[in-house]
Order: structure tokens, then C-alpha cells, then sequence
């Protein structure tokens, strides 16, 4: 199948159809058009990305812990509006408010001690 010029009307050799106006004032069958134009279109490469990939479980903690982390930094900018010290009291309770807000429930929330709060960590200077 190739692309084949026309008169208008004349009927197409490969199907038969009557051919209709092109722009070039030329005639051309629009399914055989189709067909070969399909046939003839560049393939679309796969996109490369350096990204890993990522089940939807580690989606779904990662969305989770940017979520917990908005509104830790939320309850911390409270805390610092009401002068509350910066000490290991203050993180304890924005925590607890915090796992409150994430879960729903009243309870203590897990603690790990990779990512637990170190007052010496902090740099007032």
C-alpha cells in the first residue's frame, strides 16, 4: 500500500472507494490515506528516567510522611508563637498532637530513635 495521487472521484485500486479533494488539489482515497499514514508514523521512543522505580507502597509512605511532616511544622510554629521552650517536653507533645491528628487515636506514637528528637542536634547559634 502507498501513497497514490488520484483524479477526484476515481475509484481507489486497492479498495475501491472514490477518491476525494486533497489540499494540493490532487485526489486521494482517505481510508488508504489512514491506513498508510498509520503505518508510516515514527514510533515513539520510551521515555529514559534515572528515576527508581517505586511500588505504591513506598508512595504511600512517602506521601505520609510529607503529610506528618506539614503538620509537625504546623504545631511546632504554634508552639513557637505560644513561647513554648524548645526542649524535649515541647517535641514530645507536638508529637503526641501530631499522631493524634495522623491516626485519630490517643495514644503515645512508636518511637524511633534513628529520627528522634536530639536537643543537641539543634544550632542556636
Amino acid at each position: 500500500m502507498a501513497k497514490q495521487q488520484l483524479q477526484v472521484g476515481e475509484n481507489c485500486p486497492d479498495c475501491g472507494t472514490p477518491a476525494i479533494a486533497g489540499k494540493d488539489g490532487g485526489g486521494y482515497c482517505k481510508s488508504c490515506y489512514i491506513k498508510w499514514a498509520k503505518a508510516n508514523k515514527p514510533q515513539q521512543q520510551a521515555r529514559k528516567t534515572n528515576q527508581p522505580f517505586v511500588t505504591p507502597g513506598e508512595i504511600k509512605k512517602q506521601e505520609t510522611d510529607l503529610a506528618t511532616g506539614k503538620v509537625r511544622h504546623y504545631f511546632a510554629l504554634e508552639a513557637y508563637k505560644l513561647a513554648k521552650p524548645l526542649d524535649v517536653t515541647t517535641a514530645i507533645d507536638i508529637n503526641k498532637w501530631v499522631n493524634y491528628v495522623m491516626t485519630g487515636r490517643l495514644s503515645n506514637p512508636p518511637v524511633d530513635t534513628a529520627s528522634a528528637f536530639n536537643p543537641e542536634d539543634i544550632n542556636l547559634d
